[in-house]
């Protein structure tokens, strides 16, 4: 994947998790025992948040020209 930043929130809630919010990104946010532990989730969220998105793009691109993918074994 190329390489994006986003700003990450993170903020300790009353039950004393981590929740980490990525403000730029709908819906995008997770939560942790530890800060750490928010901060590798978060990042994975939003990695496969970005790969859903591009893939949508490239599936619309197809269907709106008649193509689809093909796979190869």
């Amino acid at each position: 994947m190329q390489g994006y930043e986003f700003t990450v929130v993170i903020e300790k809630d009353e039950d004393g998790r981590f929740v980490a919010i990525c403000p730029a990104l709908q819906g995008c946010y997770t939560e942790g025992e530890t800060e750490e532990e928010a901060r590798q989730l978060i990042e994975d969220a939003i990695r496969l948040h970005v790969e859903s998105r591009i893939a949508s793009v490239r599936f619309g691109e197809w269907a709106n020209h008649g193509h689809y993918p093909h796979t190869r074994d």
